[in-house]
């Protein structure tokens, strides 16, 4: 009898302290940890965390399945091996446990189904009731009451009708008495069902304690919110943590102790959203589904315990200052860098269960002049991710999906840069599991490697080195404009309202906008602008204009001068203090409000300013 075995792929060291790949046929358990876990010999093995949970080593189900399902010779799958090391040892995210919050208020029009709620399922939740009609001495009733989403749960505005002031009553007795329906018991609870507002107990209390209509603006905020039967609310579009009554498991799977891991994080050291004027680049809060992407004082910011993890606004993000931190953009390029794919052309990324799911299905095949990927959320590839695999070598690239990842917008940019510059039709493709062995059995062209030495220190700067080399290497211009390139284009400045102030470059963080100070000039990277406008709000005198449209010329510098100044130099000490742009408009706006005595005054620096002040009032 044949007894099949799993195939190992194990990452050690030998001897000398070089890296060694090595085979094994052994069995494998599915649902425990690897049989190398423990061992404190192997640096990295093939295979998947769905089948070996728990297990103490990094386990890449990129070796397992180019292993068996690849090419590659022995330099090369070790190569890979190192890669995948790098790539483990290269991802850092911070991780925090969050506690399970059985917080939950609950909206009922009866205070008898409400008590009965309470009674039923007070054991197990923290109960903040509200009635919604009628009164109760139990409960509060709400009216006017609107709810908002919040990134937490929801927020509850309402008023609570307060008739007795509690702090101005000393509990005399005086209004009881004088209540003919007997509306008011012993606890000041008063039943405004039952009142007839004659107005008796307001007369007879000589405190002032009691107004019929007095009410108290409320606010609660509560991760969830439940509606009991015959409670109907206007309930907003994206509404998640609204249950209703017969929804009640779903509410109680809600409610878990959870590790929360920050895998998405914002730079806003490099993030094109300007707090100051509210203006630029929104891209990440307009993709976001989840209510994940906020934004307050501080900038663009992540709730954690919102974000899924999609990957949207990351590949969404044009400056990169949204990083996911699984597989970020660093680590994306250090990979492709120190790959040897040998004669492979065509790459295969995808999230690590559709991996697994092709390798299962697949198991004795062999693709060759193939690479497969594991990338965890293709959702937040970027244009960069696409054109650096391109410029790896790749002729072809396949993004195996099963289709839960939206149709990136990316992948067309992508393509028709490709079409343009290579000629090559299609060069990316989302694709299903089905399509895959029929597409793999063609041969893609090899690509052309522009990869070595490019700028790594940012997105936006990786991106525009890239363009520019396919440019000069195709040795034709290319045009990118159009709804499909809305990050890309120029600014249009005009020099006469320009006073070379700069307070542009404040909200220009990654570089589209920088100051020659030597010439007195601002200059502009076209390549790096992504056309956010907030130079644009932020401009005093109105100067500059982003205008969409970008086309790169071979073997030519993209950089232009905006704005030229002549700089102010001092009458006495000869030290430049500004620029004449900026002198006669401080002067003008002086002048408009008379605050003007003598104008020689301000070609002087400050510090010879004020001693010519100080020297004309000794005189005087």
């Amino acid at each position: 009898m044949t007894v099949s075995t799993f195939r190992h792929y194990l990452l050690t060291l030998d001897e000398n302290s070089q890296p060694l790949l090595e085979r094994q046929e052994t069995g494998l358990q599915p649902g425990r940890p690897h049989p190398a876990s423990g061992s404190g010999q192997v640096l990295l093995a093939g295979g998947f965390s769905a089948i070996s949970p728990g297990s103490d080593l990094p386990l890449s189900p990129t070796l397992q399945v180019n292993g068996d399902l690849g090419s590659l010779d022995e330099q090369q799958i070790t190569a890979l091996a190192l890669a995948e090391l790098q790539r483990h040892h290269n991802t850092g995210y911070r991780s925090t446990s969050r506690e399970a919050d059985n917080r939950v208020c609950v909206l009922a029009a009866d205070a008898g189904a409400l008590r009965h709620f309470i009674d039923t399922y007070g054991g197990v939740l923290t109960i903040h009731p509200l009635l919604v009609a009628g009164s109760d001495p139990d409960f509060t009733t709400a009216t006017e009451l609107t709810i908002t989403p919040t990134t937490r749960g929801v927020r509850l505005d309402f008023l609570e009708r307060v008739p007795v002031d509690r702090e101005r009553c000393t509990y005399c007795g005086s209004c009881g008495p004088v209540c003919p329906r007997q509306c008011l018991s012993p606890t000041l609870f008063l039943d405004l069902e039952r009142c007839d507002f004659c107005n008796l107990c307001v007369r007879a209390c000589p405190h002032q304690a009691i107004d019929l209509h007095g009410v108290r603006q409320q606010r609660m905020e509560i991760p969830a919110l439940l509606l009991l039967d015959g409670v109907n609310v206007d309930e907003r579009p994206g509404t998640d943590r609204i249950y209703h009554e017969r929804q009640i498991e779903r509410l109680f799977a809600s409610i878990f102790t959870c590790r929360i891991e920050e895998v998405i994080t914002c730079d806003n050291r490099i993030c094109q959203y300007s707090v100051r004027t509210g203006k630029g680049c929104d891209r990440c809060l307009a993709v976001c589904r989840h209510r994940a992407v906020t934004r307050n004082q501080a900038g663009i910011r992540i709730d954690q315990g919102q974000c899924v993890e999609c990957g949207l606004c990351v590949g969404a993000c044009p400056t990169g200052a949204l990083q996911y931190h699984r597989f970020d953009d660093q680590a994306f390029l250090d990979f492709l860098a120190t790959l040897h794919p040998g004669t492979a052309t065509t790459l295969v990324l995808a999230a690590e269960a559709d991996l697994h799911h092709f390798w299962w299905h697949h198991q004795g095949h062999r693709f060759a002049d193939t690479l497969f990927l594991e990338f965890p959320r293709l959702a937040a590839l970027h244009l960069m991710h696409l054109l650096a695999t391109v410029a790896a070598g790749f002729g072809r690239l396949l993004l195996l999906d099963n289709g839960s990842a939206p149709l990136l917008e990316q992948v067309d940019q992508a393509n028709r840069i490709c079409a343009h510059l290579t000629g090559l039709d299609r060069p990316i493709r989302q694709v299903r599991a089905g399509e895959l062995p029929r597409l793999l059995a063609q041969r893609a062209p090899a690509g052309t490697h522009l990869l070595d030495h490019v700028d790594r220190s940012g997105r936006r700067k990786t991106l525009a080195a890239l363009l520019e080399r396919m440019v000069d290497a195709a040795g034709r211009p290319l045009v990118l404009e159009g709804a499909l390139f809305p990050a890309f284009g120029t600014l249009r400045c005009d020099p006469g309202r320009c006073t070379l102030c700069l307070a542009c470059l404040g909200d220009c963080r990654i570089g589209g906008l920088q100051a020659d100070r030597e010439r007195f000039v601002l200059r502009h990277q076209p390549l790096l602008c992504v056309q956010c406008g907030a130079c644009s709000a932020t401009c005093p005198e109105d100067a500059l204009v982003p205008d969409p449209g970008l086309e790169i010329v071979p073997d030519r510098s993209q950089a232009v001068d905006l704005a030229r100044a002549e700089p102010m130099l001092c009458r006495h000490c000869g030290r430049m203090f500004g620029t004449r742009q900026s002198h006669d408009r401080v002067l003008r706006l002086l002048q408009a409000h008379n605050l003007v005595t003598d104008e020689e005054l301000y070609e002087y620096c400050e510090t010879c300013r004020v001693v010519r002040i100080y020297e004309g009032a000794g005189h005087e």
